[in-house]
């Protein structure tokens, strides 16, 4: 059965606090760079909505029915740590890993990696 879904809009406002600390380290080879970082997120809005449905091969009073959206966490943390390596001549490296903690139904991993090479 076809179903036609109704238009939806959807409103966020979220505020960040957070901390972040790093360290520098000199080494014969270059600089080394850890940091961890930790924010605390809050949601403002994004409220629980009805999305509007209609079966399609029906007559346009019938077979209308809404589902609703769950309800949003409102609040939940993100942790994170980086390393970064500065070499010599202008090349370098870093990784860098985040996790968000605290949202049901919702698993979210950043891995990122980088490399620098002058030539």
């Amino acid at each position: 059965m076809a179903l036609s879904v109704g238009g939806q809009l959807n409103h966020s406002l979220v505020s960040d606090v957070g901390l972040q600390v790093s360290r520098v380290f000199s080494t014969p080879f270059g600089v080394i760079t850890p940091s961890i970082r930790v924010e605390w997120e809050h949601q403002y809005l994004n409220d629980n909505r009805p999305i509007a449905m209609r079966l399609s091969n029906t007559s346009s009073n019938l077979g209308n029915f809404a589902i609703y959206t769950g309800k949003p966490d409102r609040d939940y943390v993100n942790l994170g740590g980086s390393l970064s390596l500065a070499l010599q001549e202008g090349n370098g490296l870093y990784l860098r890993y985040e996790s968000r903690l605290g949202q049901s139904n919702l698993d979210q991993h950043i891995v990122e990696g980088g490399v620098k090479i002058s030539f």
